[in-house]
């Protein structure tokens, strides 16, 4: 801890507190607590009419005083909510050419951002919507329900053919585009009710998931995924995040040192691992340790922060 100016000035320091209280909206009781004095006694000297002279309480509001500006100079992390990537940048131009017309199928393991980066174009685009598939909304009736309250159709209840009907009627001419995340689990009928909707309006579609979803069309044996595979306007396949990927992450973190850097590379190349999404995680709990601990962020925080992980999922 800092060392205490030799003459503490009694009034500043009352001063100060006054106004910390009034800033923060803290009780006397609270302000006792942190500054370490019985609330009784603080607050008579905080409004002047404490009879002894008070230095000794005036050395306790210096040193919390300090400790506020101490945490003060230590930013709290700041993590990203947005990053551009090559593999964004891939995603981005695929979500335009489906929004054309297409029907586009992207696959990709857990952590390379597919969701987050079509939430982006969502969110900067025209007549874009995400659709994200649950095994309780995989059925063909279910999804159209989903669907409905998206794009917000005039009917989002009732018949499947009634809510399919209205959500034709929604989403014709709008040159928009339907992208369902976790693909992967919706039902066969469900697929073809979305290739339905696809040759009758025009509308483009993205199917996004995991890589059952290229198996599944892949079964020519079932006539409905026949149907919608020779629809299929392209097919991106990518297992792992770019090298590029994990750079743009580090940067956008604000990780400068080599060896912390080279440290969730490590992590991001891991198949099965979570790619980027393992990294920000070790990054988040890092950071929120370090800062806690009024610390600058290391190496070591790195580690102890993926350790702290895989114990708590349970893996060494």
């Amino acid at each position: 801890m800092a060392t205490l100016p030799v003459d503490i000035n009694t009034e500043e320091a009352r001063q100060w507190l006054l106004e910390h209280r009034k800033q923060t909206g803290k009780s006397w009781a609270e302000l006792g607590i942190l500054v370490d004095v019985p609330s009784g006694t603080l607050s008579p000297w905080g409004s002047g009419s404490y009879a002894a002279p008070g230095y000794k309480i005036a050395e306790k509001v210096e040193r919390y005083r300090q400790k506020i500006d101490q945490i003060a100079r230590i930013a709290a992390p700041t993590i990203p909510t947005w990053y551009d990537t090559p593999t964004a940048a891939k995603l981005d131009n695929l979500f335009a050419w489906a929004q054309r017309g297409r029907i586009v199928v992207i696959v990709g393991s857990p952590g390379i951002s597919k969701t987050k980066s079509a939430e982006h174009y969502r969110d900067h685009g025209s007549n874009v919507w995400l659709v994200t598939v649950s095994h309780a909304s995989a059925s063909a009736s279910t999804i159209a329900s989903n669907v409905a309250y998206v794009v917000n159709s005039r009917m989002k209840k009732g018949s499947a053919l009634g809510v399919g009907m209205a959500i034709k009627q929604r989403i014709m001419g709008t040159g928009g585009l339907l992208i369902f995340d976790e693909a992967h689990k919706l039902q066969e009928r469900a697929i073809d009710e979305i290739r339905s909707w696809h040759d009758e309006t025009g509308i483009g579609v993205v199917l996004m998931g995991n890589e059952e979803v290229v198996g599944r069309l892949e079964d020519g044996s079932k006539l409905a995924l026949a149907q919608i595979k020779s629809r299929v306007s392209y097919v991106h396949v990518q297992r792992e995040p770019l090298d590029d990927d994990l750079r743009a992450l580090l940067d956008a973190w604000g990780i400068t040192d080599e060896a912390m850097r080279a440290f969730i590379v490590t992590i991001g190349r891991k198949r099965g691992e979570g790619a980027l999404r393992a990294c920000t995680h070790v990054l988040e709990i890092a950071s929120m340790t370090a800062f806690g601990a009024q610390q600058q962020l290391t190496l070591d925080h790195l580690k102890q922060a993926q350790a702290l992980r895989l114990q708590t999922i349970g893996r060494r």
